[in-house]
């Protein structure tokens, strides 16, 4: 490997590649020999067990001893370069997360609230329907029959705009694809349990409507 103004390299190895730049992504490097290529500036990692920052003054007279001169700085950990470098995707995912924990929230309080007024404007028709042989667990279950359709209905469009933003949403993903199955299934599921929980209320009340009281008011 060479050009005109730079030597030429032999190349005596590939590796694999390394998220060095950045952790969105992974490029490929070239390593070449500190004392072929001296910078202005040398960033070494050090392995150690327990705390490393215990190590840092004997790290550097380790350096002095070789050269006074030399001036180190920015003495860090990896865990302290990790957490730097994915702030701001944390941030993100976080933020995407407590907006994503207030749609859940403000969707069973709206399936909640949707059934009990239809629970209560249908009593008289429940009425009827216990009156001529219904049981209180047949009515239960059309009343969650119906609160599941409506969450099924938002699902299918929610799950139709995921998809068609999916290119838009990959610049804040790290680790997973806009398409990851276990995502949408795990959301799909947290969805149904939610709805299934925000049904149980109306639908008990449904199945204590007695029939009497309601067709004499």
């Amino acid at each position: 490997m060479g050009g005109e103004k730079a030597p030429w390299l032999t190349v005596v190895g590939i590796a694999a590649q390394v998220r060095y730049r950045e952790w969105e992504s992974a490029r490929p490097d070239l390593y070449i020999p500190y004392t072929q290529r001296a910078q202005h500036r040398s960033d070494f990692v050090i392995r150690t067990h327990g705390d490393p920052m215990l190590l840092a003054e004997t790290v550097r007279r380790a350096v002095f001893d070789i050269d006074k001169e030399l001036p180190i700085s920015n003495v860090t950990t990896m865990d302290a370069l990790v957490d730097g470098a994915l702030a701001r995707s944390r941030f993100n995912g976080m933020a995407l997360a407590a907006l994503a924990g207030c749609a859940l929230l403000l969707a069973a309080i709206g399936i909640y609230g949707v059934l009990c007024y239809t629970v209560v404007q249908r009593t008289p028709e429940i009425a009827v329907r216990m009156a001529i042989g219904a049981t209180p667990l047949q009515v239960a279950r059309q009343i969650t029959t119906e609160g599941a359709r409506l969450v099924a209905t938002g699902a299918v469009i929610g799950l139709a705009g995921a998809l068609l933003l999916r290119n838009a949403m990959a610049a804040l993903l790290f680790g997973v694809t806009g398409f990851d199955p276990l995502t949408y299934g795990v959301a799909g599921v947290l969805l149904a349990i939610i709805a299934v929980t925000a049904c149980a209320g109306p639908s008990w009340r449904a199945a204590k409507v007695d029939p009497a009281a309601a067709l004499r008011n």
